[in-house]
């Protein structure tokens, strides 16, 4: 009837405006007035036939005191979706109608109508089925407009997914067989196909059963066309699915619907075909679908996202030019879109747009919702943020170390992984990295991953995920079918594990002792002690996947507290002894180098230096350790090895040194006993067995356990327990880096400027706001307040307490090299000499020239402690200043110079 009056009107409707003078010629009032009256009536009796035909009544809420006349045009488990005549949509909990609305929608539930044209499963399923085209009229929804990031109610998945663990060969396949993304047919039982694409003919797909508790996957279903799976709605029992794609992409199909896969008897119950876009010559590709009722889905097509009611075809709602995924909440509620700097939040049951939730950079996030539909993870090239939708605000955001590839959704609600690592939400940081070789298909659920793997046999496999209790990033492989830790631990499935934490906070005052800790560390072998010098192919490596640090432009460093030297280390300089050791005779013409002493014991005034050699031409390498004191000067080598051995740093709290063993890093113990021994022994990355020199500019301890490493110009923070990698800087030409007193903060100099990082945390603290210097050498002072940079004749003071630049000056002479500061005051070049850091007039002063450039040396409380890069390397400890009184005047000794001759000072 509705065609017939549409063709009945369509001569009228389609005329050119009439005068009344035309109608009258042609026809008279009478005739007129009665072909009015006929066509009101024709029209009367079509609109009650149409709205009969729509299913319109009256429908009335529980106290029967608000009744509308209307139309049921969606209905979900919770509430029902009302169209009024005029075209208005009301939505109303089924809880809150009437008994007899409710026994209504009942009997609907009970006895669906079927359709007299409904095809069967056989004839649905052959490749030359005729079908019907989904419509492409219908209402849009514009994605540009913006609206206020509003609280959104929770709308959480209605059931949980076994993650029993298993591994489920299938058969042996060829290149030109894919294997299709795998769903969840019920609380145990997954389904995925395989299939052969044969271009341009299409292909033949195999359906598989696969339940957790059997082990012999089972084929429900054979087909002569590709068959790949969109979505599973498990209320209904039906599956969205993709049947005919042709060529190697995903390109052509037509959607299916399917039923009884669960039961393992499927049975086509609805096919149809996806529009063109107006204009459009090349072949649509379904790109992603979501069944989120028995007859209700939402798929996207080429760039437009389409939600299609399947039992008629109508187009219930309409999104244009999607660049990258959507997300829908659990029960089908909301729908998620990324778009240019924000990400879109859709309610479908209002059809309109209630929320937007910004995103920190102008790309257009992926986007996924939690399984309890509180959360939204939004994630675009280095970016991380996660929202709490109920609460409308940021729940943690981050940059990541890496641009993440693949968001493959939310393990559980705690975690969203990506093919680039597994994301904590709480804190937007990656917490372990996991790699799928020859993997496919990844589908996150609950506490789990399931995915496809085709080498060497196409498998489906469900693994928990996280595997085990993690403290710190690491990261696992997959190898036959197992989760394993690139440290060599042993494989396992392990349970699902805690979050990540911060490095514990043990500064270098700690009295714990580390060496239980490290002894060992970084040995396959049972070599102990000096033994573990002597192995080689037993070493580990130290690893370089971890948290990487990056550093937003523009981004200054806060204010921070003063990271200080504890009371008792201050007092050292009262206990400081000066005297003279003689170490050995430096061949004429030899490459013999030394390293600056160290303070190893203040309390008697003991010092170690190495002395070493790399291999040049014929010349033998070594590596020789003393330790000298005012009551040994004259003692051999307490450690004598065939390799450069380079002392780097010393932790005085639990007595370990840090120092380069070849291509490794290697920590000694027992130095000021005279009585060496070696805890731990690592490879540094990027070497090779041949490797002559080490490439370590910069090696400090931050605590008893963990070091910072300068290699390569790159900065690597590392445990020297487990060889694991806290984080590392590798995107910055980094030039020098300083760690504060207590190990809390590491600051670097690079070419692009000076940044700030809280060592604990992992997490960087940012630009210092200093003017650029292209080279600087940088130090803390010993209060850890103030942060002075060096180069050339320039010479900057940072006071990180109040972030802000406490002092800028430019020297009339070069100062050569920053060796440190004496005190809060006062800091020393090697031919600048003695510098005054002036606070109230914010300069830095020259007040005493010393001429120190021909010494390795290391300022220590009370004095100083160097051996002279030519002649003998004989070691000197002397008071410094040199004379009582410098530290307070203006203006010294400017010219003429103070030196160390003969191992006195000499003005």
């Amino acid at each position: 009837m509705l065609l017939v009056s549409s063709l009945f009107l369509r001569p009228l409707s389609g005329m050119c405006p009439l005068s009344s003078d035309l109608i009258f010629n042609r026809y008279s009032t009478r005739e007129l007035n009665l072909r009015g009256f006929i066509l009101a009536l024709i029209l009367l009796i079509e609109f009650n036939a149409a709205f009969a035909e729509e299913g319109v009544r009256r429908w009335s809420d529980a106290s029967g005191k608000f009744s509308v006349d209307a139309r049921l045009a969606e209905r979900t488990q919770t509430q029902v979706v009302l169209e009024k005549s005029d075209g208005r949509m009301l939505t109303v909990p089924i809880a809150r109608l009437s008994q007899a609305d409710q026994d209504y929608l009942a009997a609907l539930s009970d006895s669906p109508p079927k359709r007299a044209d409904e095809a069967s499963s056989i004839d649905l399923l052959d490749p030359q089925a005729q079908v019907p085209t989904l419509s492409a009229t219908g209402p849009t929804i514009l994605l540009t407009q913006r609206v206020a990031p509003v609280s959104i109610p929770a709308d959480p998945q209605p059931e949980s997914v076994s993650s029993v663990p298993f591994v489920r060969p299938l058969q042996s396949i060829d290149s030109s067989t894919d294997l299709c993304k795998p769903i969840a047919v019920s609380a145990d039982t997954f389904a995925v196909t395989m299939f052969k694409r044969h271009i341009p003919t299409g292909g033949a797909a195999r359906l598989y059963r696969v339940q957790a508790q059997n082990r012999s996957p089972e084929v429900i279903l054979q087909l002569k066309q590709a068959l790949r799976f969109l979505d599973h709605h498990r209320p209904s029992g039906r599956t969205l699915a993709v049947i005919g794609s042709e060529g190697s992409g995903n390109q052509g199909g037509e959607l299916l619907l399917l039923s009884g896969l669960a039961e393992g008897k499927p049975a086509a119950v609805g096919r149809a075909k996806v529009p063109k876009k107006v204009g459009q010559l090349s072949v649509p590709e379904i790109v992603k679908g979501r069944l989120i009722e028995a007859d209700k889905a939402i798929v996207q097509v080429d760039d437009q996202v389409y939600v299609w009611s399947l039992a008629d075809g109508r187009l219930l709602a309409h999104l244009v030019d999607v660049k990258t995924n959507f997300s829908v909440s659990g029960s089908g509620r909301f729908l998620a879109v990324g778009v240019m700097g924000a990400a879109q939040v859709i309610d479908l049951a209002q059809r309109k747009l209630v929320a937007t939730f910004e995103f920190p950079v102008q790309l257009s996030p992926h986007v996924a919702f939690s399984p309890d539909g509180t959360k939204l993870a939004t994630l675009a090239s280095r970016h991380c943020r996660v929202w709490d939708l109920t609460r409308a605000e940021v729940l943690s955001e981050q940059q990541l170390d890496a641009p993440f590839t693949n968001l493959f959704g939310w393990v559980g609600n705690d975690y969203i992984l990506t093919r680039g690592g597994l994301i904590q939400a709480n804190t937007a940081r990656k917490v372990w990295q996991y790699r799928f070789p020859s993997v496919t298909n990844v589908v996150p659920i609950n506490g789990a991953v399931l995915f496809t793997q085709e080498i060497p046999v196409a498998s489906l496999l469900c693994l928990p995920l996280p595997h085990r209790e993690f403290a710190e990033l690491g990261e696992s492989q997959l190898r036959e079918g197992k989760w394993v830790d690139s440290d060599g631990g042993a494989p396992h499935l392990g349970t699902a594990g805690a979050p990540a934490v911060a490095m514990p906070n043990n500064p270098p005052t700690s009295s714990v002792s580390n060496q239980a800790s490290l002894s060992g560390a970084g040995i396959s072998s049972q070599a102990t002690g000096l033994a573990l010098l002597e192995t080689h192919d037993s070493v580990k490596p130290l690893s370089t996947q971890g948290r990487q640090i990056l550093f937003a432009p523009n981004e200054m460093a806060a204010a921070v507290p003063a990271d200080s030297i504890s009371s008792d280390e201050s007092s050292d300089a009262a206990s400081f002894r000066s005297y003279q050791a003689k170490l050995e005779e430096r061949p004429r013409g030899a490459r013999v180098e030394t390293t600056a002493p160290l303070w190893i014991d203040a309390d008697r005034s003991i010092h170690a230096v190495s002395v070493y050699q790399y291999p040049i031409g014929q010349g033998e390498s070594f590596g020789r350790v003393y330790v000298a004191s005012p009551d040994a000067t004259e003692d051999p080598p307490v450690l004598d090895v065939k390799a450069p051995l380079v002392l780097m740093d010393h932790h005085r709290a639990s007595g370990n040194t840090l120092g380069t063993y070849g291509p490794d890093l290697v920590v000694l113990s027992n130095l000021a006993s005279r009585k060496p021994d070696v805890v731990a022994r690592w490879h540094l990355p990027n070497w090779t067995r041949s490797s002559a020199a080490t490439s370590v500019e910069n090696a400090k301890w931050v605590s008893g356990e963990y070091v910072v490493v300068q290699q390569h110009h790159r900065v690597y923070c590392w445990s020297l327990a487990t060889g694991k990698l806290h984080f590392k800087i590798d995107t910055e030409v980094v030039t020098d880096f300083a760690v504060s007193p207590n190990g809390r903060y590491l600051a670097i100099a690079s070419s692009r400027g000076c940044f700030l990082i809280d060592v604990h945390m992992a997490e960087p603290v940012g630009q210092i706001d200093i003017p650029r210097l292209p080279s600087a050498e940088l130090h803390f002072s010993p209060s850890g307040r103030y942060l002075a940079f060096a180069f050339g004749k320039q010479f900057v003071v940072w006071d990180v307490t109040e972030a802000k630049l406490a002092a800028s000056s430019t020297l009339n002479t070069s100062l050569g090299k920053f060796i440190g500061w004496v005190n809060d005051e006062s800091l020393l070049c090697d031919v600048g000499g003695l510098l005054r850091f002036d606070t109230e007039a914010g300069e830095v002063v020259q007040i005493w020239n010393y001429s120190l450039s021909l010494l390795e040396m290391n300022l220590v409380p009370g004095g100083i402690i160097g051996v002279p890069r030519t002649g003998d390397a004989n070691l000197f400890a002397l008071p410094f200043p040199h004379q009582p009184g410098i530290l307070g005047k203006v203006r010294g000794m400017m010219g003429k110079r103070t030196r160390v001759k003969d191992g006195q000072w000499t003005d």
